[in-house]
């Protein structure tokens, strides 16, 4: 028994470092491809998740096979993202690329185990927010200081690459003749650090709604959240992700219409940093207003590219879904059949393939109206925990997984890329826990 409990007290303290440590992208490349999304790498943090895994075999076993809860009936989470798994391994029968397949199955497995940990009933939920706040608030400052500097310093040991304004690949804004580099942090694109960071900051409005009872001063108590908020929403602004800033301008209005389920004091609460972050925002518009009317405009050269490529990016989703519609290319191959059709946005450049720009989709391309399907019922226990609460208290909860959902729409590095795919999961199982303990 007592060997039990030290057990879990080591899988809580990592679920808590894990979700710290999730957005950094140190790895190990193991083969070499003309695409980022035909890559297969071994992360740093899957060692931790590997470890965490082991150390509690029998229960994971055992947690399947009973997975069902009380919120949930027997289309659980768990039935159904095993289904998922299995339909993505079998992908690879027909895909053009086994190996990418095979690592793709991988990713998803992993982001199903996290899932897992995270949900695990002696991890805190409080705890293991402030651990994930916590690593958002560090990719914040370094997105801040990137933004700050005009400069992003790589280092092969964080897994961070070298951006300046000047090279063709940075991710910039533009206005008249200047180039402004956008906030990276430690992730691949400003728009996975957007995403990571409106979803941190509901995540930091949900902890306003949480019964446990916490051992800080209100003074720490009050400069946490306040200047989480701050720095978060800074953070957020600087990455210049208009789905992201989208995802955040929806999730407040959800707030503001739910808000009158929760008590008066959780209310004051919710109200006075909600306060914190449109005004931080609107701050920082006002101050860089011609950069933020760029891009929320999107007239300028930069900016009209960018549409023109999501629009053919689009028709070309559309053709490659009308010819594997039910079966999909297989899981992680869309863009290794565009690199072996040879029609590249750039054609002497297969590194500027990307997937098509929405999460929906690439997955209906990847694995098919059966894989979309097997998506979707993975949702099903979300729908009957809404049924057993109140729809507004329900909102509230899990506004980081509706966040997450909006920008699914306009991005599709939630399916390509692994700290896409942790990111989800841990939203996921944020906001059920979230709603548990409520």
């Amino acid at each position: 028994m007592k060997i039990a409990k030290y057990l879990h007290y080591i899988e809580e303290r990592g679920v808590y470092l894990l979700l710290f440590l999730l957005p950094w992208q140190t790895r190990l490349f193991l083969n070499s491809s003309a695409t980022e999304y035909g890559q297969i790498s071994l992360y740093v943090l899957d060692f931790l998740l590997i470890t965490l895994i082991l150390l509690f075999v029998p229960e994971f076993v055992e947690g399947l096979r009973n997975s069902t809860k009380k919120s949930l009936n027997k289309w659980s989470l768990g039935y159904s993202m095993a289904v998922l798994i299995t339909w993505s391994l079998m992908s690879s029968m027909w895909a053009p690329d086994q190996s990418v397949t095979l690592f793709k199955t991988l990713l998803i497995f992993k982001a199903v185990l996290l899932f897992w940990l995270v949900t695990r009933t002696f991890v805190s939920h409080y705890k293991a927010s402030i651990a994930f706040i916590a690593g958002a608030l560090v990719q914040a400052g370094v997105g801040i200081w990137q933004f700050l500097a005009q400069s992003a310093q790589g280092s092969k040991w964080l897994g961070m690459a070298t951006h300046v304004p000047a090279t063709l690949v940075a991710s910039v804004v533009e206005y008249a003749d200047e180039r402004w580099l956008r906030a990276y942090g430690a992730l691949p694109h400003p728009n996975i650090l957007g995403g990571l960071l409106a979803v941190a900051l509901f995540v930091l409005l949900g902890l306003l709604l949480s019964k446990h009872k916490t051992t800080w001063s209100p003074l720490s108590e009050t400069l946490f959240f306040y200047g989480s908020a701050v720095v978060l929403t800074a953070g957020l602004f600087f990455s210049f992700s208009r789905s992201a800033w989208l995802a955040l301008a929806l999730g407040m209005l959800l707030i503001f219409i739910s808000i009158r389920s929760v008590t008066t004091s959780q209310r004051w609460q919710l109200g006075k940093v909600t306060l914190v972050i449109m005004v931080t925002f609107t701050v920082l518009t006002f101050t860089y207003l011609p950069l933020f009317y760029t891009r929320i405009t999107g007239t300028t050269r930069l900016e009209h590219k960018s549409t023109i490529e999501r629009i053919d990016s689009a028709l070309q989703a559309r053709s490659i879904i009308h010819d594997n519609w039910l079966q999909g290319v297989g899981a992680g191959n869309y863009t290794q059949v565009i690199v072996r059709a040879g029609a590249s946005p750039a054609p002497t450049e297969f590194r500027y393939i990307q997937p098509v720009h929405n999460t929906w989709l690439l997955i209906l391309a990847e694995l098919g109206a059966i894989g979309l399907a097997l998506i979707l019922v993975t949702g099903y226990g979300l729908l009957v925990t809404f049924r057993e609460n109140s729809f507004k208290s329900s909102l509230l909860h899990t506004t980081p997984l509706l966040a997450l959902l909006i920008i699914s729409l306009f991005d599709h590095y939630l399916w390509s890329l692994s700290v896409g795919l942790l990111l989800a999961a841990t939203t996921l199982a944020l906001s059920l826990k979230s709603l548990q303990n409520s």
